[in-house]
């Protein structure tokens, strides 16, 4: 089953349910449901996208709409996808969902204000892409970020992909260097700007404005860049340690600069100070100049 809390800002609960179905004969009613998004919606309710597996349906995608004391109003499968990776209501109240085909290609699932499918779209015809991340934008489109190994140059590359409010793709750009990239979050700012954030096997260099295939230490690379209203990377930059970083979220703060999120296993370079190893990184990051405040 499913399960949501509502907690106030102090913490405190102030709600918890579970959400399950059952399906088929007694031997075989229990469903396994994972949840793996979930977004709130313009009505102060939720709304969380996951999979499912059932008897006579097998593996497909779920959504469930609850109401703002946790009360569900509806279910919906949906047995033309599964992977399901983001959901997100537009202002119309449709909702789109990130998700792949059985045969793994990544699409983009429009769904009407009760859960009815609309429009599928494939973001590329390639397969063992995968989605990471998708947001709206303040264009009624929205954008989203895959890992792809076809587009690009590297190994495997970040692939940011902008849609129209018509839900069309306007553009698609690819970000990274030639070994492992992959930007798990991305938001937009108020002047049309896109920031990601994520990590990559290689080293930025700003001298030269370009990767050097190994890290500054040896590991991976927390990556974190900004690119303009046409998807342009403006500026990059990358930190590094003698083993893995990343940077897993990342949101605006108030005064318009990016905070990030992620976890740090480096105990030298730029994690000198992190002794023990293993920890959660939480930093703010100057909006011009990309250094930690």
């Amino acid at each position: 089953d499913i399960y949501l809390a509502k907690f106030s800002k102090e913490g405190v609960k102030k709600w918890a349910k579970r959400y399950g179905r059952k399906d088929g004969p007694p031997s075989y009613s229990v469903v396994t449901s994972t949840a793996i998004d979930f977004c709130q919606t313009i009505d102060a309710g939720y709304v969380i996208v996951g999979t499912e597996w059932s008897p006579s349906d097998g593996d497909s995608t779920f959504v469930i709409k609850i109401d703002s004391a946790g009360n569900q109003q509806w279910r919906k499968s949906i047995s033309a996808v599964r992977g399901p990776w983001a959901i997100r209501q537009k202002a119309d109240g449709t909702y789109v969902v990130g998700a792949v085909t059985g045969n793994l290609v990544v699409v983009i699932v429009g769904l009407d204000q009760t859960g009815n499918v609309s429009w599928q779209r494939n973001v590329t015809d390639r397969q063992d892409e995968m989605g990471t991340d998708l947001e709206l934008t303040k264009d009624g489109g929205f954008v989203a970020t895959l890992t792809t190994s076809y587009h690009g140059i590297g190994q495997n590359d970040a692939l940011i992909v902008k849609f129209t409010a018509g839900d069309q793709i306007e553009w698609i750009k690819t970000a990274g260097s030639e070994l492992w990239d992959q930007l798990l979050s991305i938001q937009e700012d108020g002047e049309g700007n896109f920031w990601a954030g994520g990590g990559t096997d290689a080293f930025y260099d700003p001298q030269t404005g370009g990767f050097v295939n190994s890290s500054t230490f040896g590991g991976g690379n927390a990556w974190i860049l900004k690119m303009g209203k046409d998807g342009n990377v403006l500026w990059q930059k990358t930190w590094g340690g003698n083993w893995n970083n990343r940077i897993n979220s990342l949101t605006l703060t108030a005064d318009g600069n990016v905070a990030v999120g992620g976890y740090v296993l480096s105990t030298d370079g730029d994690f000198a100070a992190n002794i023990n190893g293993h920890r959660t990184w939480v930093a703010r990051i100057d909006k011009e100049s990309g250094q930690i405040m």
